[in-house]
């Protein structure tokens, strides 16, 4: 019987670990800073205005014109998984690194924060980021 109450004890507590997960990206927004080339190459796009804005399992990065939505899950050691999918929108006219970020930002895999900095890794990219300010 102790047994039981054991295995039902420690299922209760994982469980109402779970429902209270917090989701400390939730309603923030980055500046994006920079790409890192997988050469080492480091392109400054601090002056584009691009942007990144969370919410509870889903970001959405912000360009010239266009938006892109994609969902992530967060994983143990302030990291997360991004999920392929999602979609953008196909307005005209965003800058040429605007395009470039725009054809591969499904290619993020993985990323790490910090609670200044994030950094989302591509396969042969990496594009980080500064918290901005309320």
């Amino acid at each position: 019987m102790k047994k039981y109450i054991f295995i039902a004890t420690i299922a209760l507590l994982s469980f109402s670990s779970f429902a209270q997960f917090d989701y400390p990206l939730n309603k923030t927004e980055w500046k994006v800073e920079y790409v890192i080339m997988e050469n080492g190459l480091k392109d400054d796009l601090s002056k584009l205005g691009f942007s990144l804005f969370f919410q509870e399992k889903s970001f959405s990065l912000f360009l010239d014109e266009n938006e892109c939505s994609t969902q992530y899950q967060l994983e143990p050691n302030d990291g997360f998984s991004v999920f392929v999918g999602g979609n953008c929108t196909k307005h005209c006219c965003d800058h040429e690194k605007g395009k470039w970020i725009k054809k591969r930002i499904y290619e993020i895999k993985k990323a790490t924060f910090t609670n200044d900095t994030i950094k989302l890794q591509g396969e042969n990219f990496m594009l980080v980021g500064s918290k901005m300010k309320k």
